[in-house]
């Protein structure tokens, strides 16, 4: 039988405009699920990552705080 190596995840929020209130899932909201989602799956979390100000038009690998743990950290 071999041992199940677990899940690593990196939890937190992206919003493009953080002011103004048009219906949009606040970063904390959106942080708080992510980490209630990773635990509820019994996943490892190794970081956090807030990317305020940050248009979706943005590839997560060229986001300012979730680009470096898909590239230069990922090992950690």
């Amino acid at each position: 039988m071999t041992a199940s190596v677990p899940v690593r995840a990196v939890v937190g929020s992206r919003v493009s405009d953080t002011h103004g209130d048009e219906g949009k899932v606040s970063h904390l909201v959106q942080a708080e699920s992510a980490t209630r989602h990773a635990l509820a799956k019994e996943w490892e979390i190794v970081g956090s990552f807030e990317d305020l100000d940050v248009s979706a038009e943005i590839t997560p690998w060229k986001r300012p705080d979730l680009g470096p743990w898909l590239t230069e950290r990922q090992g950690e």
